[in-house]
């Protein structure tokens, strides 16, 4: 695949959360011009005001898993390079036996409709373009099994599926398609799941999780969006139908 030589167009959806930032802030290095969809609209206007260079992002304060939605901020945007399906929510934290069904909907809908949606709203534009890349962002929950979040996990493992189904489909379209699982990052999102797991004491779900990390640390956003912005580029242009884990080694 060869991107265009200047001004190659991205997709990021979950633009205004800690890792989506981050993945906006490399391809605006890399010259890009960005569609940001997010349905945070004051986290959207944030993402404008990073810098100068960032003022030329073109929001879309969209529901992700709204077909019509997605298609039209895609329609109105033009030609794409790449698509990172990046938005996601964690849901509550609550064993299987007493998850609130509303609950598990909500988190299918944002985690796994949301990705399915972006995906027919970007190919057309991929398969008219003659080759590109796609980066779905799964998680370790994945690769593995962690109790109280099975919403989240199976919405994590569903995307994956997604993913091998749609390189086999796409390859012979040049348009290659990988998932990137990070492990624990340093998000609000993470935050949120630290209060849920232990509302006594945050600090220690954390420090839990860091323990078990073998790097012993967690990753900053800009880490995950480094792995995104190899998979969307030449330098992977044998890569796809690949699961690349951004963990620390947590999931070995």
């Amino acid at each position: 695949m060869t991107l265009r030589s200047s001004n190659p167009a991205a997709l990021v959806t979950g633009a205004a959360g800690g890792i989506g930032t981050a993945i906006v802030d490399c391809f605006i290095e890399r010259g890009s011009r960005v569609l940001a969809v997010d349905r945070d609209a004051s986290g959207l206007a944030a993402l404008q005001r990073r810098s100068p260079r960032h003022a030329a992002i073109v929001p879309a304060c969209i529901d992700v898993a709204d077909p019509a939605a997605m298609n039209s901020a895609v329609a109105a945007f033009g030609e794409l390079d790449f698509a990172v399906l990046n938005a996601g929510i964690e849901g509550r934290v609550a064993a299987v036996d007493v998850y609130p069904a509303a609950d598990f909907e909500e988190v299918m809908r944002v985690n796994v409709r949301g990705v399915w949606c972006g995906m027919q709203a970007v190919i057309p534009t991929l398969e008219r373009r003659g080759a590109g890349a796609i980066v779905i962002i799964s998680s370790i929950s994945g690769l593995m099994g962690f109790p109280g979040v099975a919403a989240y996990t199976a919405a994590k493992h569903a995307v994956i599926g997604i993913m091998r189904s749609a390189a086999l489909e796409l390859a012979p379209q040049k348009i290659r398609v990988n998932v990137v699982a990070p492990g624990f990052v340093t998000t609000r999102m993470t935050q949120d799941l630290e209060r849920q797991l232990n509302p006594a004491d945050p600090a220690a779900a954390h420090e839990a999780a860091r323990q078990r990390t073998p790097l012993q640390r967690y990753a900053e956003p800009a880490e995950i969006a480094a792995v995104v912005s190899f998979l969307s580029s030449d330098a992977s242009s044998f890569c796809t139908g690949g699961v690349y884990a951004a963990d620390g080694g947590f999931s070995t």
